[in-house]
């Protein structure tokens, strides 16, 4: 089994995911599902004070034509969606890209929770710092991002992993997607009245069938919380503000490089996207790919990353997959070890098992020792289709 040496450990390899999970990965997929909202509204256009108007001839012709061209089948009912949570959405999706702003966040997983500190400019960038457990500082100017670990004595410089045209490809990439989206209650949090909107995504497997739940602030559209929900409801993960301050006062330095001792050391990498495994193929790159998803979950995205700096060059491939609102990584690489923080006691002796991530996350991992490659499956299902996923990679 790899030891901790091996240059750095999983945490490092998957800090784009947990960074921004499920905050900024939310809204993206937010913005893919609103993209289609007036195909979900056939016989009114929603307008922003909530009423509705009548669609013009001409729009009329371009959703005939859009239907005869993209016909459901009469056994498959069309979703159905509530205007007022897809304006709900749309409000969301404004207000994390307008307004800054300071919060206490803490996130629960199953075996793990966390807090941070989080502070936003929309105009300056994104700044982080764990409060439980303590020792890291990520910083993202939306140009270049920078991670201070004090744990591994590291600071590594990236690009930016809060780019502002994220919502915009997710657009792009999800226009057909057609997803339900309801109200379906209210509640406090963080002293603030929240509406709570719900979105579904029910594939043909009962055992991937999941939701997302936005906790909207209703006077400023702000997400105070968001719930990654399984088959049943049961609750995978949970996100959300234990305080938050409207009116926040920045320092000059907040959005910069964090400051390091001397004795850091400084790592850098440097990124490759990839659209298709042809695209990837092509130039070189070879990837394990899973042989099984679950229904509606499609390629995104392969990035391809190779650090420098460290004992040696580290090069990890990161698939990237989702069905419009929940998201898949599968990460391998050359340079990550198997950490100490099994979820299961008898997995401590192996080369796979569950294992809990930074910021309240867990991931599937296991070595491959004929390539000596390490694996990290990351995604809100449930274990036993995670571990179907990734054994259908090996």
């Amino acid at each position: 089994m790899p030891t901790a040496d091996t240059v750095n450990t999983v945490d490092t390899a998957v800090q784009e995911i947990t960074l921004f999970r499920p905050r900024v990965l939310g809204t993206a997929s937010v913005a893919a599902l609103l993209a289609c909202a007036p195909l979900m509204l056939p016989r009114a256009w929603a307008q922003t004070d909530g009423t509705q108007r009548q669609p013009s001839a001409v729009k009329m012709k371009i959703l005939k034509r859009m239907v005869a061209q993209n016909p459901v089948p009469l056994d498959t009912p069309a979703p159905v969606s509530d205007p007022k949570a897809v304006q709900m959405l749309r409000r969301m999706i404004q207000a994390e890209r307008n307004l800054a702003y300071t919060a206490q966040e803490a996130t629960f997983e199953p075996g793990r929770a966390t807090e941070e500190t989080v502070k936003h400019d929309p105009k300056r960038g994104v700044r982080r710092e764990s409060v439980r457990p303590a020792g890291e500082v990520f910083v993202d100017d939306y140009g270049r991002s920078w991670l201070l670990s004090t744990r591994t004595r590291t600071i590594t410089e990236r690009p930016s992993l809060a780019k502002r045209n994220k919502g915009v490809d997710a657009v792009k990439r999800l226009l057909k997607q057609k997803l339900p989206v309801s109200v379906v209650g209210e509640e406090k949090v963080a002293d603030r009245i929240a509406d709570i909107v719900s979105v579904s995504v029910n594939g043909d497997n009962p055992r991937s069938q999941v939701s997302r739940r936005f906790w909207i602030d209703r006077k400023t559209g702000l997400r105070l919380r968001s719930e990654d929900r399984g088959p049943g409801g049961r609750i995978l993960a949970s996100t959300y503000y234990l305080s938050v301050n409207l009116s926040p006062h920045f320092g000059p330095d907040d959005f910069s490089r964090p400051v390091s001792p001397p004795d850091f050391k400084m790592l850098t990498e440097d990124r490759q996207t990839f659209h298709s495994y042809e695209e990837a193929t092509r130039a070189g790159t070879l990837i394990r790919r899973p042989a099984y998803l679950p229904s509606g979950f499609r390629l995104r995205s392969i990035e391809v990353t190779r650090k420098s700096g460290g004992k040696r060059p580290e090069q990890r491939i990161s698939q990237r997959f989702d069905n419009g609102l929940s998201a898949l990584t599968l990460v391998q690489s050359d340079g990550l070890a198997l950490g100490k923080r099994s979820l299961n006691p008898a997995d401590k002796n192996k080369d796979s098992g569950f294992f809990a991530l930074p910021r309240g996350q867990r991931a599937y991992l296991w070595r491959d020792k004929a390539t000596k490659l390490t694996f990290a499956l990351l995604g809100s299902l449930p274990d036993d289709e995670l571990k179907r996923i990734a054994d259908s990679a090996r």
